[in-house]
């Protein structure tokens, strides 16, 4: 029995921790996203990269996939279970847009708390800094690589509403027909008995 090459098994892998969209939730996204995605030169996410992630990872060893697992579990521990609701369309950055996103109406402050906890313990346990702009929470939709976005893009609003009950480790392999997601570990958000 021979052992695989190193060279041929380079599929690039990094890690992030997020809040997963329902299946609702996706399924909106999908019917009103796709009255202009026909219009968009891009690479379209597919509904298992629909996510809300709060902190990007990069590369992690087992010992640092442990850590993060940690970090997560920390973190359920201090933050109830939110109502997450989504809300209109932008891009970043503004004046050569790469990305499409959908925003959140409702949830913002709870997911921009977390991320900022968890932030700071992945900068005080794995070393990964803090990043340098503004938490905005959104969804990838899209990832361009034509110039154009379509006008009525902007105009476009999603209403799904879900429950935030877990907080995801996600690992990511990109490969040249795109990303492959799997849920490494999860933990639940505190129940809000108030």
């Amino acid at each position: 029995m021979t052992e695989p090459t190193p060279e041929l098994n380079k599929t690039p892998v990094r890690y992030f921790i997020a809040v997963k969209l329902s299946d609702e939730a996706k399924k909106e996204i999908r019917n009103v996203f796709g009255q202009v995605s026909a219009n968009i030169n891009g690479r379209i996410v597919k509904d298992d990269g629909l996510h809300l992630t709060l902190k990007f990872l990069g590369e992690l060893s087992e010992e640092k996939i442990e850590t993060a697992k940690k970090i997560i579990s920390g973190a359920c521990s201090e933050f109830p279970l939110f109502q997450v609701s989504l809300g209109k369309t932008g891009s970043f950055p503004a004046k050569k847009p790469k990305v499409l996103w959908a925003g959140v109406r409702k949830g913002r402050d709870e997911l921009a708390a977390i991320s900022k906890f968890v932030s700071g313990r992945a900068k005080d346990s794995l070393g990964i800094p803090k990043d340098s702009k503004e938490f905005i929470p959104h969804i990838t939709l899209c990832r361009l690589s034509g110039k154009n976005v379509p006008e009525d893009f902007y105009s476009l609003r999603f209403i799904a509403s879900f429950r935030a009950a877990k907080l995801f480790l996600i690992r990511s392999e990109l490969h040249l027909s795109g990303a492959v997601y799997r849920d490494v570990f999860s933990a639940e958000f505190k129940t809000n008995n108030s």
